[in-house]
């Protein structure tokens, strides 16, 4: 872990992460019942029609997007910019603990479980990587 935390591949990751973070904000948001539609099954069509429910998908993912942009913004200086990778690592696995009770639950589709996957990851090398740079 810490050859990985201390190469110019955690960079990389760093703008990947951004890279998906950016465009699934954008998609997401102009397309919040897409969203429920792939990740969430036997919705009732009046969630679909419900402009509170769109709203906060539409507000998760402008909050993704500006992640995605500090993602990109910290491969400048990642070690600077330490705190803000720490909380988007905390980010990806609260979302990866929701979405995993979802799918348990048996609301969420299997498609939860992927980007599960993919956040659990990144989550935990982003919080290893703060742990790694702290100030004692």
């Amino acid at each position: 872990m810490k050859k990985i935390i201390e190469s110019k591949l955690f960079r990389h990751l760093l703008g990947i992460a951004g890279m998906v973070n950016i465009m699934a904000g954008i998609f997401f948001s102009f397309f919040p019942n897409y969203f429920l539609y792939l990740f969430y099954k036997d919705i009732p069509d009046e969630v679909y029609a419900s402009p509170a429910m769109l709203s906060i998908v539409t507000l998760m993912f402008i909050f993704i997007l500006i992640m995605g942009f500090g993602y990109i913004w910290s491969m400048k200086d990642p070690v600077k910019n330490r705190l803000y990778i720490l909380i988007g690592g905390m980010g990806k696995l609260a979302a990866v603990i929701l979405w995993v009770y979802s799918y348990f639950m048996g609301f969420g589709t299997w498609l939860l479980l992927v980007a599960s996957f993919n956040d659990v990851g990144l989550g935990i090398l982003f919080v290893a990587y703060y742990l790694h740079y702290r100030k004692d």
